[in-house]
């Protein structure tokens, strides 16, 4: 395991606490902890979602390796005024205004992007945590696998989101942004990076 996918959270949370049932028989030990002063609402969207993408990555059928057998449990912590998420290992924490979604009053744009943070960082755990490249130069691999399970993941857990519909538009975005001068290459070699 890569040093910089450690981490630990000190903080007073509130928690939804299960074990996934998509794993029944077996225990998986799921939990989303949440700021205190947020509603249970606000923090049942996220956790039926990742719920669910945990078990289709998960799964045997995916990748042909059970997410249970590299980890014991899942923890995804929702930090408020944290506008980032990432990927550590057996933890996932998030920004709480992504993923703190009230299903009943939440607007379409804000459910997609609950569901895209949480399917893409839940997808770190195999591309980027269990499958680590060799150097940061290659880091395109790791993000470029996850945005592609995000989308897929999301058709399939919520497909009334119609995520894919939305794909044309965020490709025409980004070859937009790509030929931009300011666009950096793809792989950087270890000389080039500048600290």
């Amino acid at each position: 395991m890569s040093s910089y996918l450690n981490s630990f959270v000190v903080g007073d949370y509130q928690r939804i606490e299960g074990v996934n049932p998509y794993f029944l028989p077996q225990v998986f030990p799921h939990h989303l902890y949440y700021p205190w002063n947020r509603p249970v609402t606000d923090a049942r969207y996220a956790y039926n979602i990742s719920l669910f993408a945990v078990y289709y990555y998960g799964s045997e059928d995916m990748f042909n390796y059970s997410f249970t057998r590299m980890l014991p449990k899942l923890d995804e912590i929702g930090n408020e005024g944290r506008p980032f998420a990432m990927e550590h290992w057996g933890l996932v924490t998030y920004g709480a205004p992504k993923i703190m979604v009230d299903e009943s009053t939440a607007s379409l744009k804000e459910k997609i992007d609950c569901a895209a943070v949480l399917a893409h960082e839940i997808a770190h755990q195999w591309h980027g945590n269990l499958v680590t490249c060799k150097w940061w130069s290659d880091i395109f691999v790791n993000e470029g696998f996850a945005e592609f399970w995000e989308s897929i993941t999301i058709d399939q857990i919520r497909p009334e989101l119609h995520i894919l519909d939305t794909q044309v538009t965020m490709t025409n975005d980004i070859m937009i942004k790509d030929v931009s001068k300011y666009t950096r290459p793809v792989i950087l070699h270890e000389d080039e990076v500048q600290t």
